[in-house]
């Protein structure tokens, strides 16, 4: 099975957070999309990716990389988050 690679955007002893390639929340964070487009083509600036998170059960923050199934509404794929160092520690 093919995975999609996604590097975490932050992790903390407990969590592991990721930015959504395949869904955007509106700036309230009330809704989420599966485009950052409005109907009309054009780009909405208000949509950021959504941040979705899973538990960091190594509970350190060196460089790593698990397998996860996505918590995306729009994809029901397999994922491999990997911790670079690009990634946040808190």
């Amino acid at each position: 099975m093919i995975r999609e690679k996604i590097v975490a955007y932050k992790i903390t002893p407990a969590k592991i957070y990721y930015k959504c390639p395949h869904c955007w929340t509106n700036p309230t964070g009330t809704k989420t999309y599966d485009t950052n487009l409005f109907k009309n083509g054009l780009r909405c600036l208000g949509r950021k990716p959504t941040i979705h998170h899973h538990g960091n059960e190594t509970k350190h923050g060196q460089n790593f990389s698990t397998s996860r199934s996505s918590h995306c509404p729009y994809q029901d794929t397999e994922i491999e988050i990997c911790i670079t160092d690009e990634t946040i520690r808190e």
